[in-house]
């Protein structure tokens, strides 16, 4: 501060002085009348103040010579703002890793002011691409931020991209069937950071199975080789596995026919599914399936077809397996012929009709009878004669889904005669006569028939031993009878039962003639 009177200055006064109204202290006026303080403007925000800095001179004593009255003045105050330097901090991250927190340094406070006295602090940032390794200089930038009391200088900071651990290379493992196509490999990664899919040279892959590769020789690797990548120093390699699996064959029944009550045909399958353009033959199969059927030699048409189911018998093999049996079918026939007679007989003349039974030909498979039975008869009755032999038996109406064909053959009735009895008729007479005449009843008659109503024609002849001289004694006299002229075709005169002929004693009369004698005592 300059103090004068008039035009002339004054020294060796002491002046106050004020910023913004505060008492900062005071100085001594020099010889010059200038009076000169230096103060800290710490604390004053960065502004104009149009009465900012203020200054005083009390003045003299009263009575001082020469004396001085009080004055004051004020002047402006301009505070610029203060540089502060703002130097983004280096940092190091691992190559796939988030980027760190970036951080800076302030340079150039004053006083007591700190980062906790910026208004809004700055923030950095790697505007350039840094995702691969290296040392990226001055890639660190910081900007914004504000603060009334300070300009920010930036300067910039390094980002190191540091090489990432190791990365694992896994080739893939698979399962293929025999004779399949062959699995592409590909390869897994373990360490791999960032959004990185792979290595920038990613792997070959490949795997020693064919498609020809049996399944005895399970496990076939698998590899992957010739990976780089400048961000990943270190590769490594971990092999797989290829399992070859069998694959699974189809075993089909095979169709079979075969006519009713025969006996079943061998049952056999036809096996498909082979891998390699193989077949039973040239594959290694051994062994064969057990097929069997629900069929019977006595199972009937009506039932066909019957099912043919297989499993898996002897059949072995390390390539494939017998997963799947897919049934057949057994179908019976009808056989041949079936040929029915009609039962042939006797019966006598008049006697009761023979039933008429069937005989069989051709039955199969324990059959005893076709399933509808025939129906058998005969053209004889009771009253059919001799001489109409032979009478004819029959059977009809037979049926069977068995038997393709039925014939019939008939059969016969004969009717044989009856044999008659004859039976000569006892008979008497005096002894010395003449023989009566010798007779006979014939019996046996069927029909109800007699003698008379039956065709027997002529008379049997009868004859006996006795003669008009044969003594009582001798009596009686057999009669027996032959068969004469007997004759007929319904009758047979088989039995002759012979009669008797009793010769009665004559009456005699004696007369005893008169005598005479001496008595004697002594009879005649």
């Amino acid at each position: 501060m300059t103090t004068t009177v008039g035009s002339t200055p004054i020294g060796g006064r002491t002046i106050n002085f004020t910023l913004n109204g505060s008492y900062v202290g005071t100085a001594q006026t020099d010889s010059n009348g200038v009076a000169t303080l230096s103060a800290s403007l710490y604390g004053i925000n960065v502004g104009t103040y149009p009465t900012g800095v203020g200054a005083s001179y009390p003045g003299t004593a009263q009575g001082v010579v020469p004396g001085y009255l009080a004055s004051t003045a004020t002047n402006s105050l301009t505070i610029t703002p203060a540089t502060l330097t703002v130097t983004a901090d280096d940092k190091t991250k691992v190559y796939g890793q988030s980027d760190p927190p970036f951080t800076f340094t302030y340079s150039g406070f004053l006083g007591t002011d700190g980062a906790a006295s910026i208004d809004t602090p700055p923030t950095c940032t790697v505007a350039i691409p840094h995702v691969n390794v290296g040392v990226y200089t001055d890639a660190i930038n910081c900007s914004g931020g504000a603060d009334n009391n300070y300009n920010f200088v930036f300067a910039p900071g390094t980002l190191t991209v540091e090489p990432a651990g190791t990365l694992v290379i896994t080739a893939s493992s698979h399962s293929m069937p025999y004779g399949g196509t062959i699995p592409t490999i590909t390869p897994s990664y373990i360490g791999l950071q960032g959004s990185d899919t792979g290595p920038d040279i990613p792997p070959t892959c490949s795997t020693t199975v064919t498609s020809s590769s049996p399944v005895s020789g399970n496990p076939y690797t698998t590899s992957c080789t010739g990976a780089s990548d400048p961000n990943y120093p270190n590769i490594t390699y971990v092999d797989g596995t290829v399992q070859v699996t069998p694959v699974a064959l189809t075993v089909t029944a095979n169709n079979q026919t075969r006519a009713y009550g025969a006996a079943n045909p061998p049952l056999d399958a036809t096996i498909t599914g082979f891998a390699n353009g193989e077949t039973l033959a040239t594959s290694d199969v051994t062994g064969a399936p057990s097929c069997t059927t629900t069929a019977t030699p006595s199972s009937p048409v009506s039932g066909s077809p019957y099912p043919i189911t297989c499993t898996v018998g002897t059949l072995a093999s390390t390539n494939y397996t017998f997963d799947f049996f897919v049934p057949g079918e057994l179908t019976i026939t009808p056989s041949g012929s079936l040929v029915i007679t009609a039962s042939s007989g006797t019966m006598p003349y008049g006697g009761a009709v023979p039933t008429i039974t069937p005989s069989y030909a051709g039955l199969l498979g324990g059959d005893t009878a076709p399933a509808v039975p025939p129906t058998c008869s005969t053209t004889a009755t009771p009253s059919s004669p001799v001489s109409g032999n032979p009478y004819t038996t029959s059977c009809t109406g037979a049926s069977d889904p068995n038997y393709a064909n039925i014939t019939y053959v008939n059969g016969t009735v004969t009717i044989t005669p009856v044999s008659l009895t004859v039976t000569a008729n006892n008979k008497t007479r005096p002894y010395g006569a003449a023989n009566p005449t010798l007779d006979a009843t014939i019996t046996g008659f069927a029909n109800g028939e007699t003698l008379a109503t039956s065709n027997v024609t002529g008379a049997p002849s009868c004859t006996t031993t006795a003669t008009p001289s044969s003594p009582v004694s001798g009596s009686p006299y057999p009669i027996n009878c032959a068969l004469g002229t007997l004759s007929s075709t319904n009758y047979t005169f088989a039995f002759f039962v012979p009669g008797e002929l009793t010769i009665a004693p004559v009456t005699l009369t004696v007369t005893a003639n008169n005598d005479s004698k001496v008595y004697d005592k002594i009879a005649f």
